[in-house]
């Protein structure tokens, strides 16, 4: 008697089934760390944000990426705000995938940190920074001031 071909079938589409997730996975994977290099000197930008928050997800079975998250997680978090440990994490996430991703031998820490960013953007991240600070001062002030009235 030959094989089942019920069970050469089922056997057939299991296989490719687990391929395809195998083959998303690794998608994932890509499009999270690319991203995240992408947006490497703007971890503000919307598309590092997200990325950020499918690090569980894509690495789920990579502790050292995920310690990497959370040390990033506590820094964002850390009183008084460090910028400068946070972008120090935020590489560090980087570095983590690239060595779960097998390309710490082509992508180095140095690398990571290196990015270009004109200056002029720069300048326009500061001025729309201390444009939406004054916006909440002004705010917060107003509630203040309300707040001191009703009492």
């Amino acid at each position: 008697m030959g094989p089942d071909p019920k069970r050469a079938a089922a056997f057939a589409e299991q296989y490719r089934r687990e391929g395809k997730a195998a083959d998303d996975r690794a998608q994932l994977r890509i499009g999270v760390f690319a991203a995240l290099m992408r947006c490497r000197n703007q971890i503000v930008h919307v598309d590092a944000v997200t990325a950020l928050n499918l690090v569980d997800v894509a690495f789920i079975d990579a502790p050292q990426v995920r310690e990497a998250w959370r040390h990033f997680l506590v820094a964002t978090n850390a009183e008084p705000f460090a910028a400068v440990s946070v972008v120090e994490r935020y590489h560090g996430i980087i570095h983590a995938i690239a060595r779960e991703m097998e390309l710490s031998d082509r992508i180095s820490l140095t690398d990571i940190q290196s990015a270009y960013y004109p200056r002029a953007f720069g300048t326009m991240d500061e001025a729309a920074l201390a444009e939406a600070e004054e916006k909440i001062s002004k705010r917060k002030l107003a509630e203040a001031m309300r707040s001191s009235e009703l009492k």
